[in-house]
């Protein structure tokens, strides 16, 4: 009986982190490349795309457009369906500001705050911190 018991929730345990996370290999072009190349901006929304895909704790927006007609993202991170920097106010939490990069070519802030981002999603860093706070992160500021 025992036995049954711990197996059933060691699959409930491994259906869920599936169920969230389905591939463990989500890494950024810095950690695909061991860190000798960066992200551009169509690996930036191609990762945020596969992020807000994998968690249900990650929203996407925008906050303006470049002079190319490109969307700057935003992200929100928390265990509430929080859409917008005025909603994430609103909620009575503390909010965390990440700005991951502000010139093109340096990109370190980005492909970092994508690291931690994933790993607080994971659960390996700031265990219920998404149920305290909300995170806006702008990965890339200029396009």
């Amino acid at each position: 009986m025992l036995r049954r018991r711990l197996f059933i929730l060691a699959i409930t345990i491994l259906v869920s982190a599936t169920a969230i996370f389905p591939q463990a290999d989500l890494r950024s072009r810095a950690e695909a490349t061991n860190f000798e190349e960066t992200s551009r901006y169509a690996d930036v929304q191609a990762f945020i795309a596969e992020l807000q895909k994998r968690s249900q704790q990650v929203r996407v927006t925008d906050f303006g457009t470049s002079v190319e007609g490109r969307k700057l993202p935003l992200m929100i991170l928390s265990d509430r369906p929080i859409s917008t920097p005025a909603e994430a106010k609103a909620a009575g939490r503390p909010v965390i500001f990440i700005m991951g990069n502000i010139h093109a070519g340096e990109v370190d802030g980005q492909d970092a705050g994508f690291r931690a981002l994933r790993q607080v999603l994971e659960g390996q860093g700031a265990p219920g911190a998404l149920d305290r706070l909300v995170w806006l992160f702008v990965p890339v500021f200029n396009v």
